[in-house]
């Protein structure tokens, strides 16, 4: 399993704003140019997102403007049960390259490799962060999502055969 999701950079945070497919569909056509942000006519979800949040995300974009864009790839979930001692049985297979692993959905447990998870709860660095993956028992069923987040990439706001689009800055430009 793989998704592709995109943000602008500025926008990401311990919790992150709707995705979107790709970097061009956070521009939105507005009565008098531009703006990058959220407009979702016809989605009654995506509509209530907008009317709560485009007052904080969306911002006015001018032909010419660079936006850096992140992408995260979700690669899916792995069981594992998680010992206090470190060690650990899995559920399943751990993906080959990722840079981000989360415990039940909580962002307090982020971490950079399932190692350093193991090694966090070995060392009962997690009490200190006030996790609660092991702090009432010695032994616990999780479920871990894993992710590859790209490095921030800059995208040039144009218009492309009559259509607005991001484009990406050639590396030679940056």
């Amino acid at each position: 399993m793989s998704d592709i999701e995109w943000y602008p950079a500025d926008w990401v945070d311990e919790t992150c704003p709707p995705a979107k497919a790709a970097p061009s569909e956070f521009i939105v056509s507005i009565e008098d140019g531009f703006e990058l942000g959220y407009s979702a006519p016809g989605d009654a979800v995506a509509e209530e997102f907008a009317r709560h949040y485009s007052n904080l995300y969306n911002r006015p974009l001018s032909i010419g403007d660079v936006v850096e864009f992140i992408s995260c790839e979700r690669l899916g979930d792995v069981d594992a049960t998680l010992r206090r001692d470190g060690t650990y049985v899995l559920h399943g297979t751990l993906p080959a390259v990722y840079n981000a692993l989360i415990v039940d959905g909580d962002i307090d447990t982020l971490c950079d490799s399932f190692e350093e998870l193991t090694r966090r709860i070995q060392c009962r660095e997690w009490d200190e962060l006030g996790t609660l993956i092991l702090t009432d028992v010695d032994e616990r069923r999780v479920t871990m999502t894993f992710a590859n987040w790209s490095d921030p990439a800059p995208y040039l706001f144009e218009i492309v055969d009559g259509k607005p689009v991001f484009s990406l800055v050639p590396a030679a430009k940056q």
